[in-house]
C-alpha cells in the first residue's frame, strides 16, 4: 500500500487512499463558540485529532464505496486509527480544545464513556479540576 507522509511530525504514514485533511473537511464544519478558529490552534493533540478525523471519515467512506467489504477488510485502517487515539489520549492537555478533542475520542463521539476510575480522560479531568472522587 502506498503511503504519504503528512506535515505533522507526530503523524503516522497515512495510506494514500485516505487523502488529505483540510479546513473544508467535514470535521471542520463545527462552529466556533469562542470566536477562535479551531484551525488556528496547533497542538500535538489537535494534530492527532485532525488526523484521526480524517482516518475515521476515510474508513466510513470506504464502507460506502465498498459495500461488499467485510469488517475484517477495514480492520487494519481501524487499528491504525485506534493507535492514533491512544497516542492522543496519553498526551497532556494544553488548552480547552485539547481536552474537547479527548472527550470526543474517549466517548467514541458521544457513543459511550470510559470507566470513571480507569479511563485516561477521567483521570485527567480529575487532575485538572482537583476532583478527588
Amino acid at each position: 500500500m502506498e503511503t504519504q507522509n503528512r506535515a505533522c511530525a507526530n503523524a503516522i504514514a497515512l495510506p494514500a487512499h485516505m487523502g488529505h485533511y483540510s479546513p473544508t473537511h467535514p470535521c471542520a464544519s463545527a462552529p466556533s463558540i469562542s470566536g477562535i478558529d479551531p484551525f488556528d490552534i496547533d497542538t500535538p493533540i489537535l494534530r492527532l485529532f485532525r488526523l484521526r478525523c480524517q482516518m475515521r471519515d476515510a474508513i466510513n467512506q470506504a464502507a460506502v464505496d465498498r459495500p461488499e467489504a467485510s469488517d475484517e477488510m477495514l480492520d487494519a485502517e481501524v487499528e491504525a486509527m485506534s493507535k492514533i487515539e491512544a497516542r492522543l489520549l496519553k498526551l497532556p492537555t494544553t488548552c480547552a480544545a485539547d481536552f474537547a478533542a479527548k472527550v470526543i475520542v474517549d466517548t467514541s463521539e458521544a457513543g459511550c464513556l470510559s470507566e470513571w476510575q480507569t479511563g485516561q480522560l477521567w483521570k485527567e479531568a480529575r487532575a485538572l479540576t482537583g476532583c478527588t472522587v
